[in-house]
């Protein structure tokens, strides 16, 4: 066994750095989507590894999920870790 392979049907959107006012409304927040599911191994490194693509959305309160890998923020990843496609 190697592990659990992400489900390429799954997707996930999630939400990150919100801030609420004193009723819990959301004032701001960033939001991005793990495509593809999330796997794992634990077989394969002296750690277990947690493995999905995702992406975050760095305007503020925008709900826009494209992928646009030109706007990526983050340079010069190890191949690994490079987003080429949803």
């Amino acid at each position: 066994m190697v592990g659990v392979l992400a489900d390429p049907s799954q997707n996930y959107f999630f939400r990150v750095r919100t801030k609420k006012d004193e009723d819990g409304n959301i004032v701001s927040a960033k939001y991005g989507k793990i495509q593809g599911g999330i796997g794992w191994d634990i077989f394969h490194s002296s750690t277990a590894q947690l493995i999905f693509a995702y992406y975050l959305n760095s305007s503020l309160n925008s709900l826009n999920t494209e992928f646009n890998p030109k706007q990526n923020l983050i340079k010069n990843l190890p191949p690994l870790e490079r987003i080429s496609a949803p």
